[in-house]
């Protein structure tokens, strides 16, 4: 009987033991699982973290980006007037002089020839139609023996220049620009990527709905020699006209 008793004791001890063994081992891994938990959020929120400041650096730099371009658009310096008062002036070797879109003004190109390209450097002159006023056009971007060449009028306020190369017989045209002689101030149009790049004639088209774009031919050289060249035209749309005749 004793032996008996001896026996049970021993299974219960063995019992007990072993329950306690898997408890330990249990809350063991509850332990250890718990702290793979916590080491997934901690990482979970460190990824979240650094997507996070790549984000925020991506929007600034995007913000840059959109600051950089806006202030590429809104590029643009002063002219000066200078008024003339000899109210006999025709001008010499000039162009033909060409009428705002309401005739409230006039321009030519001086010193080019009637076809703005001979040799020199050219000078701008507006007139004021109703009352003959004459100015003189003075445009910083005319300077390094560029000069202006052919002009446009977009309206009655947005005068394009074309201005370039002034000497020699290779450059055809040059970069545009677009003078707005309400505001005095001048914007540019289409600057060549390169000198083997130039534009030499503006068009202003209106669709249906009275939105106006503008078609550009350029001249471009295929050589170093500046020998071989074909025309090319591209399309400045109303969007991007309404951005520098404002």
């Amino acid at each position: 009987m004793l032996k008996n008793k001896k026996i049970a004791l021993i299974l219960i001890t063995l019992i007990i033991f072993s329950f306690s063994i898997g408890c330990t081992k249990e809350n063991k891994s509850s332990v250890e699982n718990t702290k793979q938990e916590e080491q997934k959020v901690e990482s979970n929120n460190n990824d979240k973290e650094e997507k996070d400041k790549k984000n925020n650096t991506e929007a600034k730099n995007e913000e840059k980006k959109d600051e950089k371009e806006v202030s590429e658009k809104t590029n643009f310096s002063k002219v000066e007037k200078e008024e003339i008062v000899d109210k006999k002036f025709q001008g010499e070797n000039n162009t033909e002089w060409k009428e705002s879109e309401q005739k409230k003004y006039s321009a030519i190109v001086e010193g080019k020839g009637n076809n703005g390209e001979e040799e020199g450097i050219g000078k701008v002159y507006l007139k004021e139609n109703n009352t003959n006023k004459l100015w003189l056009l003075k445009i910083n971007e005319i300077k390094d023996q560029k000069s202006p060449k052919f002009l446009y009028w977009i309206d009655d306020e947005n005068l394009l220049v074309i201005i370039g190369h002034g000497y020699g017989t290779v450059s055809k045209g040059g970069n545009l620009y677009c003078i707005n002689v309400k505001n005095d101030t001048i914007t540019p149009v289409y600057e060549a990527k390169d000198n083997k790049h130039e534009v030499i004639s503006a068009e202003k088209v209106k669709d249906n709905s009275g939105k106006t774009s503008l078609i550009l031919t350029l001249n471009v050289y295929e050589d170093d020699n500046f020998i071989k060249s074909h025309k090319e035209k591209i399309t400045i749309s109303n969007d991007k006209v309404k951005e520098f005749i404002k």
